[in-house]
């Protein structure tokens, strides 16, 4: 679970002591917040100046919003809601991407242990599951999505519905990438078709 788990293990020169006087909900933001002050260190942006932030990925609307709160002194309602949608959005449209590529992150340590055609076998149970689990996460995305149909955000009034529709298209569309990727022969640099 990485950092959303209840204990986290990490060397300690990445943990920081947040000062009792700190609240929880404000310490936990303070990652994204310093990842937006760092870009906006750099910038030589003053208060009073015209800055232009593009790109509606969740980091550039991050970096908007602390632009707007503590050098403006002003704050964007709805900008967190669309860093959610566009969160989702991105990963599940990235994940078809990595699929098409054949870079999808996995586990060998065993691989090495195999004979080349046992390594050849899990590779291609691997890709099979996979693509299940697309499938699965396709239609049961697509009956989540419909139940959601008349339901508007809080902020936004976006449809609920066109934020989950993510998970089925993206599921959808990494499957395909995966086959796609499979017919030209993209393999990633852990497969035993890259290796051998």
């Amino acid at each position: 679970d990485g950092g959303f788990s209840a204990c986290l293990c990490a060397p300690a020169a990445n943990a920081h002591v947040v000062p009792a006087t700190i609240d929880e909900k404000w310490a936990a933001t303070v990652e994204p917040f310093a990842i937006a002050a760092n870009v906006t260190s750099r910038t030589g942006v003053f208060p009073n100046d015209v800055a232009l932030v593009y790109g509606a990925g969740p980091i550039g609307l991050v970096v908007l919003q602390v632009f707007f709160r503590y050098v403006l002194n002003r704050s964007l309602f709805w900008s967190e809601e669309l860093v959610r949608c566009a969160l989702v959005w991105s990963v599940m449209l990235g994940s078809a991407v990595v699929a098409y590529r054949g870079e999808h992150l996995r586990i060998d340590a065993l691989d090495g242990l195999l004979p080349p055609t046992a390594r050849r076998v899990v590779a291609r149970l691997a890709e099979f599951l996979t693509f299940v689990f697309c499938v699965i996460l396709a239609g049961t995305g697509v009956q989540f999505t419909l139940r959601t149909l008349t339901q508007r955000s809080a902020v936004l009034e976006v449809p609920i519905w066109a934020v989950y529709a993510a998970v089925p298209v993206g599921a959808v569309l990494e499957a395909v990438c995966m086959l796609m990727g499979r017919r030209r022969g993209a393999h990633g640099p852990g497969t035993p078709e890259a290796v051998l």
